[in-house]
Formats: C-alpha cells, structure tokens, sequence
C-alpha cells in the first residue's frame, strides 16, 4: 500500500486547513484555485493540465465526507506492506507526528519525507517520488518471490 500525502488518516488536520478548502470549494474561480494550491504546495505552480483535474475533482462529492483519522487498533491492523511519502512542507498534516504514529504502531511502515514540497510533492518532484515509489513495489513484488 503507498500512501502518497495521506492527509486526514493518521493525524487530524487543522480546522484552518479544512476552513480553507472549504472556502475554496464554495467559491470556485481559478484565482481561488491557484491561491490555494499556492499555499498548499509553495513554490510549485501546476500546469494546464494538473489545473483541469484539480478543477474537475472539486466537482467529487464524496458520500463519506472528510477523511477520518484511524484509530490505533485500524491502523496496527493493516498487514500489508506500507510506503507513506509527505512533503515536509504539507499543510494537511504533520509528517513528522505521522512517522512517529506509524513507527510506533506499525513498525515496519516505510515513511519517506521529502524536503521543500509541500502537499503537491508527486507533481512537484516526480523524478525522486516515482523511483522512491517503484523501489518500494519491486520490494515487495510477490511474483518475484514465488
């Protein structure tokens, strides 16, 4: 399982994060849109294309709302293979607070923080995320092993 800005599942997110996306979400212009990834991911400025999806995935309603925060007990239950990456700079959680969770309940749990990116991290540095990524796959590819 890789885990790529898991905000929401294993530490809570700020109330000032949810206001802002809400916010977002409710007024719907493309300066609103690039003001939040702006702040979401300093210092990376998406493409046409990033721009289309981000814009089209506003349009997804979840039926279950917000991510919700595993418990301890749902979180050491997960017995498969897990690669987390953040960037150390995300406003969605606390990269830091999440590799301490995991390293306390899932102990075999790879986390990977990458410097200088922020939310945004897989479009922003893909050239370090994606072999970070195949690595992790390759690891623990059960064809091989069998």
């Amino acid at each position: 399982m890789t885990l790529i800005e898991p905000g929401g599942v294993f530490d809570k997110p700020s109330w000032r994060v949810l206001l802002k996306m809400v916010r977002a979400g409710m007024r719907r212009t493309d300066k609103n849109i690039r003001k939040l990834n702006d702040w979401l991911s300093p210092g990376y400025v998406i493409g046409d294309r990033e721009f289309a999806l981000v814009t089209e995935a506003l349009n997804y309603r979840p039926g279950v709302g917000w991510a919700r925060m595993l418990k301890d007990a749902e979180v050491q239950s997960i017995s498969v293979p897990m690669l987390v990456i953040s960037g150390a700079e995300t406003v969605v959680s606390s990269p830091e607070q999440v590799a301490a969770r995991l390293a306390d309940l899932v102990p075999e749990a790879e986390v990977e923080i990458y410097a200088g990116t922020g939310h945004g991290i897989l479009g922003h540095i893909p050239d370090r995320v994606i072999p970070r990524l195949m690595k992790f796959v390759r690891n623990h590819d059960d064809a091989k092993r069998t």
